[in-house]
Parts: C-alpha cells; structure tokens; sequence
C-alpha cells in the first residue's frame, strides 16, 4: 500500500512538473528585461532592470558592463504619443493602447547609465 502511495505521488509530480513548465513564457523577465509588440487587440511596450546590477547582456539594446539607472519607454500611434520612466529597479513599466489598424503604431525604450 506504502509503495503504490509512493508510486501515484512520484507520478503526480511528473505531471506537475511537465504541465507547470509548459506555462512558463517564452519572453519571461530576466534581470534587464523590455517587449513591445501586439497583444490581441493592443499595442504594448514593456520594460524593467535590476538596481546595482551590472548588465551582463546586450540584448534589448543594453550596453554590457553598465549600470543602469533610470528606463524609458515610448508608445506612439496616430495622435497617441506618451512616454513613461522608472528609476526604481524591479519595477515593471509599461504602455499599452487598443490598436488602430489604419495609424501606424511604434515603440520603444532608452535606457541610462550611472
């Protein structure tokens, strides 16, 4: 009876651990982090950074060996224009407005050194 217990829970934590994996995004956050895209009906721009770490990266444009200090982040679509920043690291910025498919839309981030 022990040995069957053991058994059905070994093979609900095979399951778990398949289908819990299966969910993790593909663009999920890392240190230095920034999307923009298209999102159903929306436009979006995303991004965030790790205080007092030194970027090991030069994905999303970053420049390696640096610190950042401060990001920004610019929607523009049509008349839309907004621009949002964020000296706090670990915190997620973002924009994000319903698509016109007649305007062209564009995004994008900056980001600053110390």
């Amino acid at each position: 009876m022990k040995k069957k217990i053991l058994k059905t829970m070994a093979a609900l934590m095979t399951v778990v651990t398949i289908v819990g994996t299966a969910y993790i995004p593909s663009d999920a956050m890392t240190l230095f982090y920034a999307s923009k895209g298209r999102r159903n009906t929306k436009v979006y721009v995303e991004a965030m950074f790790t205080a007092n770490m030194k970027t090991n990266t030069t994905d999303y444009g970053l420049k390696k060996n640096k610190y950042v200090k401060k990001v920004t982040i610019r929607l523009k679509e049509g008349s839309y224009n907004k621009s949002k920043s964020t000296t706090k690291g670990g915190n997620l910025i973002s924009l994000t407005k319903t698509n016109n498919p007649l305007k062209t839309s564009s995004a994008s981030w900056t980001w600053y050194y110390k």
